[in-house]
């Protein structure tokens, strides 16, 4: 025999050997599905007449490997009419809502960038406007799905139901007053319901801001139950639109309107800040020291100081430019000379406030 022949049947006898002794084989089994979890915390939210649906993109294929993205979440929904004063009834089994359901949009999904990794959980939303004469206490019972990039679709998230309700329209005729401390946002009331009855059902409302192009929050920490508002809050310089939204409920969840029509405006601080008060002086042997009360306001700066000799018309500036402290000792004053000083205040925008109410005083006697 060859030599090849030989190791040939060597290699052979030895897996031979091996598979006997590896024990009973059990059936091959298939490997789980690579198929994506579906959607979790789907919440519907009626604002006005539009239902926000938010929800959690999945992170993991339904064996627990991470899914690489979703490339996109469909949207399905089931709407049943309900009667007034009716018991609500059980949500459909998956496999009946499924059969009685409708995809009403499929939303195509951003891959999440490297350095948010491959399985970054996202949040979605879609708005859904309320169809134009569906009758007020519809129940809508939404289901999603999520796709991967082979566009393999998950299970339907667990259902998520809510019934429409009457609420309130949108106030109008938002309007805002700059001033240094605050914006004063007043508005009209609102007038009726989205079906057009009346009174409007309202408890209050919630006033919405957005910067620079930042998503809007809440501005309010509670619900304004008045038509004014002050946001002490505000930033000067910055790009804000203000909104604000009726709300049919005194607490979270609470059933706002519509956005109204927005105020937009950039404030500047054209504002200076209040003349400095309680000026005293004391007149030490070669010097007269001050002393006056500090300023609240967010943005100030300091304080300038200022002396004329009495009888003189101009005032002439001690400090050499913006000081924080709110003392100061003059000792260039002349023995024996009458001076009248004064202080004013600047804001970081080189606002500046009038003169305090003035002081006189002198430094007597003999030099010693």
């Amino acid at each position: 025999m060859r030599a090849t022949e030989t190791v040939a049947a060597a290699v052979a006898l030895s897996l031979l050997i091996g598979s006997a002794g590896c024990g009973k084989k059990g059936p091959l089994l298939m490997p789980l599905s690579k198929v994506p979890s579906a959607p979790a915390d789907v919440t519907p939210v009626q604002r006005g007449e539009t239902v926000i649906l938010t929800w959690t993109n999945p992170t993991t294929y339904i064996d627990g490997h991470a899914l690489d993205g979703v490339s996109a979440v469909e949207v399905w929904l089931l709407q049943e009419g309900m009667e007034a004063g009716r018991t609500e009834p059980p949500l459909p089994k998956p496999e009946e809502f499924a059969s009685r359901s409708r995809r009403i949009v499929r939303i195509p999904w951003e891959r999440p960038s490297a350095d948010q990794g491959r399985a970054t959980a996202a949040v979605g939303s879609y708005d859904y406007p309320l169809p134009d004469g569906v009758p007020l206490g519809t129940r809508f019972i939404f289901g999603l799905k999520a796709s991967d990039a082979r566009r393999r679709l998950s299970d339907f998230s667990a259902l998520a139901v809510f019934r429409s309700r009457a609420l309130p329209r949108p106030p109008a005729g938002l309007r805002a007053v700059v001033g240094n401390e605050a914006v004063e946002l007043n508005w009209e009331p609102a007038r009726e319901n989205i079906d057009r009855s009346i009174p409007a059902g309202v408890k209050g409302y919630n006033l919405y801001r957005s910067l620079n192009g930042a998503p809007a929050v809440r501005i309010n920490t509670s619900l304004v139950t008045d038509t004014r508002f002050a946001d002490t809050t505000f930033a000067f310089d910055s790009d804000t639109v203000y909104t604000v939204r009726a709300a049919a409920a005194a607490a979270e969840p609470f059933g706002e309107s519509s956005d109204s029509e927005a105020c937009r405006l950039r404030p500047e601080d054209t504002f200076p800040p209040a003349a400095p008060s309680g000026l005293l002086s004391m007149a030490g042997p070669d010097f007269i020291s001050l002393t006056w009360d500090g300023g609240t306001e967010r943005d100030l700066a300091g304080y300038r100081v200022w002396r004329r000799a009495e009888g003189a018309e101009d005032y002439l500036e001690l400090t050499s430019g913006v000081i924080k402290e709110t003392a100061f000792q003059d000792s260039t004053a002349e023995r024996g000379r009458r001076f009248e000083y004064a202080v004013t205040a600047e804001d970081m925008k080189g606002n500046r406030s009038g003169r305090s109410a003035p002081v006189r005083d002198e430094i007597k006697g003999e030099r010693p």
